[in-house]
C-alpha cells in the first residue's frame, strides 16, 4: 500500500480494510469502556437535545451577501415589520359594540397589546377620533365618549358608522365587530420572541373571556407561525414515537431475537441525541427543513444496525465463536456503514 506504483483503488481497498480490522478489534477489545462511554454521553446529551432552539426567520434562507435579503433589510428599515396581530370582538346578532361591557373590553386589550414591548403602534376603537367640521373648524372626537350613557352611545355609534374611514379600520359595517390591529416590532433574526407574544396574548385573552365572558377572534401572520411551529412540534411528537414502535415491530416480526430488536433502536436513540446536542455546543438552531434529520438519522441507523446484527446472528448460526462472529460483522459490514 505504501508503494508509490501501486494503483490507487487498491491503495483505497487496503487502508479501508485495515481501518475496518482495526475497528472491529477495539470494538470487540473495548466493548465495555465503549458502552460505558456512550451511555454516559447521551445521558449527558440529554438536557441540550430537549432545549434546541427553533428559529424560523426568513432571513435564515438567505445568504448574508444576497441581495434580496439586502433588499428585505431596507424594506422593514423604510416601513418596520410586515407582520402584525389582529384581534377582532364580534357580538352577538341584533347587538353592537356600543355597549359598556364591549367597550371597557376593548379598552383592556388595546392597553394590554400596548404595554407589550414586541408590538409598535396598536390601532383600536377605542383610540380612534373621527374627524368632524364645523364652523370652517376640524374636530377630532374620541369614538369612544367619556360617559358610557345610552344617548352617548347611540351618538357614537351613529357616527362611527357613518364614518367610512372607521369602517375600513376598526368597526364592522353593521357595528357587530370592532377590531384592534397591532404591528409586531421587527427583530432581525429572531423568531422565539413573537411565539412568547403569541401565547402571552392568547392567556390574556382567555382570561378576558373566562371573567368578562369576551371572546376575541385572533389572527394575522404571527399567529399563524406560532399555530405552524406548535403543530409541527406536535406531529414530531408523535411520528418519531409511532416510527420507533413501527420499526420495533418489524424487527421482533423479522429477526425474533430480543438483543437484535434492542441494540439497533438503542444505537439510533443515542445518536439522535448525540447530535441534537452538538446544535447547543455549536450554537445552532434547529429550522422546518432540520427536523427531519433524527427521521433521516433513524432510518440509516437502522439500517446500518440491522446489517450487522443479521451478519452477526448469521455467523452464530454457523458456530462462529461470539467474539469471532462480531469481529467479522463490523470488518465486513465498514465499508458500507462507513459510506452511508
Amino acid at each position: 500500500a505504501r508503494d508509490p506504483n501501486t494503483p490507487p483503488n487498491l491503495r483505497s481497498l487496503v487502508v479501508t480494510r485495515r481501518l475496518a480490522a482495526w475497528c472491529a478489534e477495539v470494538s470487540v477489545r473495548f466493548r465495555l469502556p465503549i458502552l460505558l462511554a456512550t451511555a454516559l454521553l447521551t445521558v449527558a446529551a440529554l438536557p441540550s437535545a430537549l432545549r434546541v432552539p427553533f428559529n424560523a426567520s426568513i432571513e435564515l434562507w438567505f445568504l448574508e451577501n444576497d441581495p434580496a435579503l439586502a433588499s428585505y433589510k431596507e424594506f422593514h428599515e423604510l416601513f418596520g415589520d410586515d407582520a402584525f396581530i389582529l384581534l377582532a370582538l364580534e357580538t352577538p346578532p341584533g347587538e353592537t359594540v356600543f355597549q359598556p361591557e364591549a367597550l371597557a373590553s376593548l379598552e383592556r386589550v388595546t392597553r394590554k397589546l400596548e404595554s407589550m414591548d414586541a408590538l409598535g403602534r396598536v390601532v383600536s376603537l377605542s383610540r380612534y377620533q373621527s374627524v368632524t367640521g364645523a364652523d370652517n373648524e376640524l374636530t377630532l372626537v374620541p369614538a369612544v365618549p367619556e360617559a358610557l350613557t345610552p344617548e352617548s352611545l347611540r351618538e357614537a355609534e351613529a357616527r362611527l358608522l357613518a364614518d367610512p374611514l372607521a369602517r375600513k379600520r376598526v368597526i364592522s359595517e353593521d357595528g357587530r365587530m370592532a377590531v384592534v390591529l397591532a404591528e409586531v416590532v421587527f427583530r432581525p433574526n429572531q423568531f422565539e420572541y413573537r411565539l412568547e407574544l403569541v401565547e402571552e396574548i392568547e392567556a390574556f385573552l382567555a382570561e378576558e373571556q373566562a371573567q368578562h365572558g369576551m371572546a376575541y377572534i385572533f389572527t394575522g401572520p404571527s399567529v399563524l407561525d406560532a399555530d405552524i411551529f406548535r403543530d409541527t412540534r406536535t406531529d414530531l411528537k408523535w411520528n418519531i414515537p409511532l416510527l420507533y414502535l413501527c420499526v420495533t415491530l418489524l424487527l421482533i416480526f423479522t429477526l425474533r431475537h430480543f438483543a437484535g430488536t434492542l441494540l439497533p433502536l438503542a444505537v439510533v436513540a443515542c445518536t439522535v441525541l448525540m447530535n441534537r446536542a452538538l446544535f447547543q455546543v455549536f450554537g445552532w438552531q434547529e429550522n422546518s427543513l432540520v427536523t427531519i434529520v433524527p427521521l433521516i438519522l433513524t432510518a440509516v441507523g437502522i439500517a446500518d444496525s440491522v446489517h450487522i446484527v443479521v451478519y452477526f446472528l448469521n455467523l452464530r448460526g454457523q458456530g462462529v465463536e461470539p467474539k469471532e462472529a462480531a469481529r467479522e460483522s463490523v470488518r465486513r459490514m465498514f465499508k458500507p456503514c462507513l459510506l452511508t
